[in-house]
């Protein structure tokens, strides 16, 4: 069991298991009941199952009331994923008009969203490309594609780029030169931003943003091998655009390694719990054991071990992972 796995890497770190139950993103105290963010959690695995009995049943028996559930999903920005399961099925008459129309709106808005993203993701591609920098896509439409299925089942907000510590001051000016000309932080302290954190936000006059990243993640102690990170990585296919991104397991790392990094801060974001689920579920053939060793040597193996022990147990899906 994968329990047991995890169990036995928080022993051997000599760590143990946190619980948070903090909601949302953290920015925001959540109305809801901790018994109710259950029940919207089991609705929401009913809808990844397409388990319409058990979901129609949960909201028919109202211990769950249509309008708690859909005002979770939309705080948590999961309302994408759920109206891509309920738009059209038998489960839509379930949910009434007067709220479902806030599923739906932020659904459409994604996808609006998503048409930007990608032609961004071109734009920067062909750019980097032409000037012989190497980067890798880091979650996003990636993750969408790959372990949601579908760009239309996943919120996602900017792009991730991962490029190697040496062409960061190029990526930064290609950037410049795409319009992503405000920086996060004043470009004084940028040298030092690059020591102790892991990205640069890089933002457009309109909103856009993307992350320059040159390590997952930059925390005491963590010994990544990116000679491995970068050698492991493969193409993807998003529509017609081949894009490089991590392997599966350093791409369950990364979220891993935010989950833990929320955490240490005191905040748990369901959107992240969820990630990590879907990642979970697409990798039926991962070897636990392995993983897990892997990061002991790598530094990571508390932080990782807490991180699914959270998941495990929040989302109460222990038995879906022998």
């Amino acid at each position: 069991m994968l329990d047991d796995a995890v169990g036995a890497a928080l022993t051997s770190a000599l760590v143990g298991p946190i619980g948070i139950p903090v909601s949302g993103d953290g920015e925001h105290p959540s109305s809801l009941r901790h018994a109710e963010e259950n029940l919207c959690l089991a609705a929401l695995r009913h809808l990844h199952q397409s388990d319409v009995r058990s979901f129609a049943s949960l909201l028919l028996s109202r211990r769950l009331a249509a309008g708690t559930l859909v005002e979770f999903l939309v705080r948590e920005r999961l309302g994408v994923f759920a109206w891509s399961a309920i738009a059209g099925s038998k489960l839509q008459p379930l949910i009434p008009r007067a709220v479902a129309g806030a599923l739906e709106d932020q659904w459409r808005q994604q996808q609006q969203r998503n048409l930007v993203l990608r032609a961004e993701l071109s734009r920067a591609s062909a750019a980097f490309r032409d000037a012989g920098i190497d980067f890798l896509l880091l979650k996003g439409l990636y993750l969408s594609e790959r372990f949601y299925r579908g760009l239309d089942r996943r919120f996602t907000w900017d792009l991730d780029l991962l490029v190697r510590p040496r062409a960061v001051s190029d990526a930064l000016v290609i950037l410049d030169r795409l319009g992503f000309s405000s920086p996060r932080f004043h470009v004084g302290l940028q040298h030092v931003a690059r020591r102790v954190t892991h990205a640069l936000e890089r933002r457009r006059a309109d909103g856009l943003s993307i992350d320059l990243h040159w390590a997952l993640r930059r925390i005491p102690g963590l010994r990544i091998d990116y000679a491995d990170v970068w050698g492991a990585s493969q193409t993807y296919a998003l529509g017609e655009l081949e894009c490089p991104v991590p392997s599966e397991e350093h791409s369950l790392l990364l979220v891993l390694l935010g989950i833990a990094a929320d955490l240490d801060r005191s905040l748990c974001r369901t959107r992240s719990l969820w990630d990590c689920y879907m990642m979970m579920r697409g990798l039926p053939q991962i070897d636990w054991p392995g993983f897990l060793a892997r990061r002991e040597e790598d530094g990571s193996i508390g932080l990782v071990a807490n991180a699914l022990s959270l998941t495990l147990h929040r989302l109460d899906c222990h038995g879906e992972f022998p």
